[in-house]
């Protein structure tokens, strides 16, 4: 029986099955760190991480009730796995698991006093970084003594209201352990890849980000990096226990803006590169922190590819958002980038609830400039931006009315357009989302349900780009022509009618007999042919699942 259990329940059932498959699972870096300081302090820890090993709720709770923590039970939670964490901890109570439970991330970390309202089963949620707080937590559990006045401890105080201790953020990254990787050593091998940090928090202040609030509510000290050499030191142990030589950090913004953070970044480069370490890095960042000597040395020592938070393309809206970064800045970045060759995907948030036409035209010409395979998500060209109920932009469409009504547990508040020209824009990008999520639903279902082999995936992963690639000119197609008042749900259901039923016909056609004769699939998506039957990828894997050719 370990003192604690830290655990990350399963993705809500609710949430589309092929987004969650294609993303890679990684190393859960909060739960290790946070573990890795319960185990110097001299207490037993044990992980429990669902998103990587997958099983239902009833599985993760078997796994719960099998270990039975004797100090505590620590959850990570995201807005998208809220509801099987809520059913998880109410089968638990029901099963008379009794041990105190308590609850950490950010999104639970902004919302604490309504979380704690309404779950009555749950004791307390560790509101901001949770290394320090985790330990005297267990300390005063271990004890008997008071936890409710720990600093980052949200509670329910003697007469039922709510109590929070100011949490604290650790200013000196480098007083961390380097987390214990062993319970992902297996996932990590697998993937090729590891996760590390080289800073926490963020030089931005966007309106649309919670980060901003959750950093005020901790006491913001800013964004703290680490020393570069102890980074390397992390990289060159986890190499040594893995194997592995490609790292992907998850910064908030790995390079900062300022000439200290140039620095630090440059130090690192020069670090991996005298000890001649052979690897493989990406990093997120923004376009203001973008200089080109900096990135010169940091793709000598290694960097692969960067995410940049660009957003817009109209400096209007960079304005709206509370970005650091204006159009020409973003520009400059992407300059430096390609003259480097170093590849780069964007984040995009065309969407919003101010949007007018100009700016989202602005935004599709420059994607289409750019190049749509720039983006970083599927249909990053229409997302719209989700307003949280801590974030800055909030308050300001409060005051125009633009709110509708909504769950005080729900992650997304809903909103109305300020401009009527573009209310059927939004309706035509929910489409384009319906569709996509309904086709790429449809193929894993019809892989899952009938067993294919890999090979259905390749055909798959051939389909995604070329159907979005067809969206985004219906899309565009319908901001630049349509008139204002033209129906956009009925315009793209129209346009991808001939697309849905192709593709719908193929997933009802294909069996493993047929994959097994190699007769191979193909499918017309707006005049382009996407087909899998000459390449060797999908030979090679048709013969590894059925022995043949």
């Amino acid at each position: 029986m370990p003192d604690v259990v830290l655990a990350q329940p399963p993705i809500d059932d609710d949430r589309p099955i092929w987004g969650w498959r294609l993303l890679k699972p990684a190393e859960h870096l909060g739960l290790l760190y946070i573990s890795t300081a319960l185990k110097l302090a001299g207490f037993t820890c044990e992980l429990i991480d669902c998103v990587v090993i997958g099983g239902t709720v009833q599985e993760f709770n078997k796994k719960i009730v099998a270990s039975h923590p004797s100090l505590y039970l620590g959850l990570s939670v995201g807005p998208w796995q809220f509801k099987n964490t809520l059913k998880s901890i109410r089968m638990l109570r029901q099963e008379g698991i009794n041990t105190h439970i308590t609850m950490g991330g950010v999104w639970p970390s902004l919302k604490s006093q309504t979380i704690l309202s309404e779950i009555p089963e749950l004791d307390s949620i560790v509101v901001g970084e949770g290394e320090q707080t985790a330990v005297d937590l267990a300390c005063a559990i271990r004890d008997k003594a008071d936890w409710t006045s720990i600093p980052g401890v949200a509670s329910r105080n003697g007469t039922g209201s709510f109590s929070l201790v100011r949490p604290r953020l650790i200013d000196d990254l480098d007083s961390l352990p380097v987390p214990d990787r062993k319970y992902y050593l297996d996932m990590i091998k697998t993937n090729g890849s590891s996760s590390i940090i080289f800073s926490r928090g963020c030089s931005g202040r966007c309106t649309f980000c919670g980060l901003v609030k959750y950093r005020t509510l901790c006491g913001d000290i800013g964004r703290r990096s680490r020393d570069p050499v102890s980074v390397v030191e992390e990289i060159i142990s986890v190499s040594k226990q893995t194997k592995v030589k490609y790292f992907d950090f998850v910064d908030d913004d790995f390079l900062g803006v300022t000439a200290k953070d140039r620095e630090k970044c440059t130090t690192f480069a020069k670090e991996v590169i005298k000890r001649r370490l052979d690897i493989g890095f990406t990093i997120t960042a923004q376009a203001k922190g973008a200089h080109y000597d900096m990135l010169h040395i940091l793709k000598d020592a290694g960097l692969r590819a960067v995410g940049l938070g660009v957003e817009s393309w109209a400096d209007s809206q960079l304005k709206r958002y509370g970005k650091l970064a204006t159009r020409r800045d973003n520009l400059r970045a992407i300059e430096m980038l390609t003259k480097l060759d170093i590849p780069f995907r964007l984040y995009l948030i065309p969407l919003d609830p101010y949007v007018t036409r100009g700016e989202l035209k602005a935004t599709l010409r420059e994607t289409e400039r750019i190049g749509l395979d720039s983006t970083f998500r599927d249909l990053g060209f229409c997302s719209r931006l989700v307003l949280h109920g801590y974030c800055q932009m909030v308050e300001q469409c409060k005051q125009d009315g633009l709110i509708m009504n909504y769950n005080r547990l729900s992650d997304v508040i809903p909103y109305r357009q300020k401009n009527q020209d573009t209310k059927e824009i939004i309706q035509a990008s929910k489409e384009i989302y319906r569709i996509f999520d309904q086709i790429m639903n449809r193929f894993e279902t019809t892989g899952r349900k009938k067993k294919l082999p890999e090979a259905w995936y390749v055909f798959f992963n051939d389909v995604r780009p070329a159907l979005e690639r067809k969206l985004f000119r219906d899309f565009k197609d319908f901001v630049e022509n349509a008139d204002s008042q033209e129906d956009g749900k009925g315009f793209i259901a129209s346009r991808m009618a001939d697309t849905e039923k192709r593709i719908s016909s193929i997933c009802a056609a294909v069996s493993r007999d047929k994959l097994e004769r190699f007769n191979g699939l193909t499918v017309f998506i707006d005049g382009e042919e996407i087909s899998t039957r000459l390449k060797e990828v999908f030979k090679v894997s048709v013969k590894n699942n059925f022995g043949v050719m």
